[in-house]
Formats: C-alpha cells, sequence, structure tokens
C-alpha cells in the first residue's frame, strides 16, 4: 500500500473510482490530484482522514519543462508538501498557490500551450508561404518562440530598453490599424 497516490482521472470519473475500486484511505496516506477543478474539499468527501494535494501541471511536463501549482489541505506536514514539490519540479516549476488560484493558473499555464501552438503553426505557416521548407520555418519559430519567452521573462525583472527595441521592430512592421496595436505591449 503507497503512502502516496496521484489520482489522475478526468473529474466525472472520480465518483465511480472511489466507488467501485476498493480503495482505502487513511491518515497516512497522501492524495496527490490532477484532476482539474475538483477541490480539495471535494476530495474529502471521498477520503476525510487523508491528506490532499491538489496539483495542476500543464502539458509541457512531458518535455520536462512544465509548469505546476498546487495547495493542500490542512493536515499535510512539510515533509508531504516538499515530497510532492520535488516529484513535479522534476519535470518543471512547482508553485505552491491559494486553493481558490488555482483555476487562474490552468488557465493561464494549463491552456496557453494550445495558444502557443497556434501562433507557432502560424509562424512556420508564414514561412513555408514564404518559400522555406516546412521543418526549416517551424525550427526557427520555435527558437524564436523560446527565446523570446525567456527574454521576456528576463525583462519582467529589469529595465525594459531591449523590449523599446522589439516595440520598435513590432510598431514599424505592422500597420496602425491592426487590432493587434491596440493591446501590444501594453
Amino acid at each position: 500500500s503507497a503512502e502516496v497516490v496521484v489520482l489522475s482521472v478526468k473529474p466525472q470519473q472520480i465518483p465511480s473510482v472511489f466507488s467501485s475500486e476498493k480503495l482505502e484511505f487513511g491518515p497516512s496516506h497522501t492524495l496527490v490530484s490532477i484532476a482539474a477543478g475538483v477541490t480539495i474539499e471535494t476530495l474529502k468527501n471521498y477520503v476525510p482522514d487523508s491528506k490532499i494535494i491538489r496539483v495542476m501541471p500543464n502539458i509541457c511536463s512531458t518535455n520536462f519543462v512544465g509548469t505546476a501549482c498546487f495547495s493542500y489541505s490542512e493536515n499535510c506536514s512539510e515533509n508531504d508538501v516538499n515530497t510532492v514539490r520535488s516529484i513535479f519540479e522534476s519535470i518543471g516549476i512547482c508553485i505552491e498557490v491559494k486553493e481558490k488560484d488555482i483555476d487562474a493558473v490552468t488557465g493561464i499555464s494549463g491552456s496557453s500551450p494550445a495558444f502557443m501552438f497556434m501562433i507557432l503553426d502560424a509562424m512556420a505557416d508564414a514561412g513555408v508561404l514564404l518559400g522555406l521548407p516546412k521543418d526549416l520555418s517551424l525550427k526557427f519559430a520555435a527558437q524564436t518562440m523560446m527565446g523570446s519567452a525567456i527574454k521576456r521573462a528576463a525583462y519582467l525583472t529589469r529595465d525594459n530598453d531591449s523590449m523599446a527595441c522589439a516595440k520598435l521592430v513590432v510598431f514599424a512592421n505592422v500597420p496602425e490599424d491592426n487590432p493587434f496595436m491596440a493591446g501590444a505591449f501594453h
């Protein structure tokens, strides 16, 4: 019997997991849930005596550059929290947040990879339209996106001189009536 159990099912499957399986949870068990939208309070209905840690990793975790946030029940020890944090830090970053903020983080880091994929595909397609082979265009687009993310993260903690240069390049190449300009860099 494991001390830490990861609950990795779709939210609608949770009732059947706990009713159909012969699961026995007690005070020595830590349930780690990555079921989106299922609160600690809801999970307590199934495992009232167990320690619960709710974690929301994103798809980028499969490439070891993931983003995860977590919150935990008040009966968790520092050791429980550190164990789970170290598990998820092995595949990216893992940051403690208030449980009320998990859905917001999910909206940002959980959903945004899909938007990044769409942007990346559009950039690569533009390269193909300009005559580049698809694989080369995708490499340039992906590397540029990755570098831009790193640069932007660094910008948040520094002065904005380099970002001002990027703004000039964008503003010089995008017509003023483009809807993008309304929100660009603001």
